[in-house]
């Protein structure tokens, strides 16, 4: 196809100051244009050519542009901003229901940069979080114009539940701590901690374990304050099938290689993420048919 002049029975596919545009006439009807070759659109600073290469709209349902390739290895769809230090988005996506739909069999998302992701606004994961380190940032209650505050994720080898509290004992130095109907449901392997709050309680001690969402506490002076503290080991239904692996060894075409290489003193190179960067992969120019 020759890249200035493409005909169709009932449209003309024009590339006039990079804009790509169908022009039909005659009866309505669906039309379809195939280009074995290269699109090139140029987009130039004009009136008659805003900064847009392309602009496609569709009405109705379906899809705007739809994009299939057959390549072993490479991108469908490869976007790159030219002009270092620019304001310029790779994808920009808008949608009145869902932003972006992105799945893959092995990766859905895979983001490089030097904060490789930011939302705003709530994040759910259905799934598994695996992560290298975890905190809470938020402006310094004292001065938060100036300030942040940031607090390091409790960590445990175990998926384990953390409640505590603070109860008054009777007037024979016990009490009774209720937990939630689903305690027991969820928790499992219990441990316990107490501490007399105002004045010695040295015979304090959990007189009745957890039974029935609630546990018993005896030995304490009448009318004392103790604060308790619970943990439990999750035992519902999706915690039971996933267990976390807490040390494992690395695959045998992963060793040698780092999550994190900087710290290992190690060279980038040595770098787990860009040894399966699928950037790296490049696919071979297709050969020429024997004439």
């Amino acid at each position: 196809m020759n890249s200035m002049q493409t005909f169709s029975r009932r449209g003309i596919l024009c590339l006039v100051f990079g804009v790509l545009a169908l022009f039909p006439w005659g009866r309505a009807e669906a039309q379809s244009v195939t280009i074995n070759g290269t699109l090139t659109a140029t987009a130039r600073s004009s009136p008659l050519a805003p900064p847009n290469s392309i602009s496609l709209t569709a009405n109705g349902s379906g899809d705007a542009v739809q994009i299939t390739s057959g390549v072993s290895a490479g991108q469908a769809l490869h976007i790159t901003c030219t002009r270092a230090g620019t304001d310029c988005y790779g994808i920009w996506a808008e949608g009145t229901s869902y932003g972006g739909i992105l799945s893959g069999s092995q990766f859905g998302v895979i983001a490089i940069g030097p904060t490789a992701g930011i939302f705003f606004g709530n994040v759910s994961v259905v799934g598994t979080l695996t992560k290298s380190a975890g905190a809470f940032r938020i402006d310094h209650p004292l001065d938060p114009a100036n300030k942040y505050l940031t607090h390091s994720f409790v960590e445990s080898p175990e998926m384990m539940n953390i409640y505590n509290g603070i109860v008054v004992l009777d007037g024979k130095g016990e009490a009774w701590v209720s937990l939630p109907n689903w305690f027991e449901a969820l928790n499992r392997d219990f441990r316990y901690q107490l501490t007399a709050i105002g004045k010695p309680a040295p015979d304090l001690y959990v007189a009745q374990e957890v039974s029935k969402n609630r546990f018993k506490i005896e030995g304490g002076k009448p009318g004392g304050k103790v604060s308790w503290q619970v943990t439990g080991v999750r035992h519902d239904a999706y915690a039971e099938a996933h267990r976390i692996t807490v040390e494992e060894n690395k695959p045998a075409e992963d060793r040698g290689f780092y999550l994190h290489p900087e710290v290992q003193n190690q060279p980038a190179e040595k770098s787990l993420f860009l040894k399966h960067d699928p950037r790296k992969k490049h696919a071979q120019p297709p050969q020429a048919p024997n004439k």
